[in-house]
């Protein structure tokens, strides 16, 4: 927290009704961790569980955590459905001048009802009866993974990847000392608390307007805070990057860059950008949450290379391989692997899964490659392009299929908002393929009908129409588990 004492008068966190300064907001952070050490003076506690919402007492919740040495973890729809241990529950109400810290109560829970809802100034204490990573040091931040195959996974990192990552990252974006970042994304994302470790590390400040804010439009949020910097996902621009919601006027005359993490970028995601924000750069990025972010596209080259999610970042070092496991060459499709960077720790208490991942390296013992399952390519000038999941692929009539192929040829379709294909096996070697589509009643009988003209191994034995997709606990990716018992009866 150097900030603290080298900028205390420059703003830091600007929050609808509160903006602190980084002396301000470190007054609150101690007292935090005070408390935290109060509640826990013999050190049984090891983990913190925190709404993720990202307002200015969740992050320096967050933060207070991170320097007490406790681990944080993000409060999500995953975790509730997987923790049926009792939980210590701690309400926490903040005082509306300065968020002074006034009231404390305490009780304890049976999370059991995966409707709960938490309040935003929550948090959840409980003891985590697992051991620490394989590497023997202690992590700082817990992540669950979507969850899409209904197996939920526990992801490891520790305070100096955070750090790495929030220097990988602003760096590459040429972060300046005049912007303002957008705090758009939610706590429970690893970029999302990526964001708040980049305002720390470069001294920039951070604006709080979560989407979607429970104040106000966080549109207007943008507006109030002057916001230069806006982070998003491709299916948050499908649900909040709509015309009529934002203030054109507004939020249009800050935005210089739009960053995007999680899947590719459509040319109508591409579309809704710019039509919102028409003088911002796009940039592209690709990761996981095992190894955070991998590669970026450089700020400006958009127009250059559309299709490319970048270059590597930071140390990162990014090789395609074939199916023998050996680097292929430029041009070649395979499996992206990726070193070095912000490699996490690999998964809490499942070794199996972990091994099966991260991969050490025969030459370099103390190298590991994260195997991401994606399918993609480099090109000439070492730029990336992700083609497909290694996992998505089905065979049909003979044919191998990729679900990402069948998606995006429904996707493109006129009247298509979004499109999701559920693979339906038959035997060991055929499957069918069924596709669930978002799209206007007054659109879907002509949808049908160009539907036929597809060739067969890509024409879906069953289309469904809904209204609304449902995705895992972020909302980020289809959970295709589920919309296959629910749809398709697999």
């Amino acid at each position: 927290m150097r900030n603290a004492q080298d900028k205390p008068d420059q703003i830091w966190i600007i929050d609808q009704e509160n903006t602190f300064t980084w002396a301000q907001g470190y007054v609150v952070i101690t007292d935090l961790e005070e408390i935290l050490n109060q509640l826990d003076p013999e050190g049984t506690i090891e983990t913190v569980i925190v709404k993720g919402d990202a307002h200015s007492a969740n992050i320096f919740l967050m933060i207070a955590i991170i320097l007490s040495g406790k681990i944080y973890v993000p409060m999500n729809r995953t975790l509730l459905r997987s923790n049926k241990q009792k939980i210590i529950r701690l309400s926490l109400i903040f005082g509306t001048k300065g968020f002074k810290f006034f009231q404390l109560s305490r009780e304890l829970v049976e999370v059991q009802d995966t409707r709960q809802s938490v309040l935003e100034s929550e948090i959840c204490l409980t003891r985590c009866e697992s051991a620490h990573s394989a590497h023997g040091e202690h992590p700082s931040a817990y992540f669950y993974t979507s969850g899409t195959t209904g197996d939920p996974k526990v992801i490891v990192t520790s305070s100096s990847n955070l750090i790495r990552g929030a220097h990988y990252v602003s760096d590459a974006l040429e972060i300046n000392a005049s912007d303002r970042i957008a705090g758009v994304l939610s706590l429970d994302f690893d970029y999302g608390l990526n964001q708040v470790m980049i305002s720390i590390v470069k001294g920039v400040q951070f604006v709080c307007a979560p989407y979607p804010s429970p104040i106000q439009p966080w549109y207007k949020l943008l507006v109030h805070g002057e916001s230069t910097i806006l982070p998003a996902m491709p299916f948050l621009i499908e649900t909040y990057f709509k015309g009529g919601l934002l203030d054109r006027h507004g939020a249009a005359k800050y935005i210089r860059m739009l960053t995007s993490s999680g899947a590719p970028l459509t040319p109508k995601h591409v579309s809704a950008v710019r039509d919102l924000f028409p003088k911002s750069v796009i940039v592209p990025m690709y990761g996981l949450s095992e190894g955070f972010r991998a590669t970026i596209l450089p700020p400006g080259e958009y127009n250059e290379k559309p299709q490319s999610v970048g270059i590597p970042i930071g140390d990162t070092v990014i090789q395609i391989r074939d199916s023998k496991l050996n680097p292929v060459n430029n041009g070649v499709i395979g499996e992206i692997w990726q070193s070095g960077g912000c490699l996490t720790w690999g998964y809490l208490d499942d070794k199996e899964a972990t091994s099966s991942r991260f991969m050490a390296d025969s030459r370099f013992p103390q190298r590991y490659w994260l195997r991401s399952g994606d399918y993609g390519y480099l090109d000439n000038e070492n730029y990336l392009y992700i083609t497909g999941r290694i996992t998505s692929q089905i065979k049909r009539f003979g044919i191998r299929v990729s679900l990402d192929e069948v998606e995006t040829i429904y996707r493109n379709l006129d009247g298509v908002i979004q499109a999701v294909a559920i693979p339906i096996y038959r035997n060991q070697t055929e499957s069918d393929v069924g596709v669930i589509l978002v799209a206007p009643e007054s659109e879907q009988e002509r949808i049908l009908l160009l539907v036929r003209a597809f060739p067969k191994e890509l024409r879906a034995e069953r289309v469904v129409f809904v209204e609304v997709i449902e995705g895992n606990y972020n909302l980020g990716k289809p959970d295709r588990s589920a919309l296959a018992k629910k749809y398709f009866d697999v």
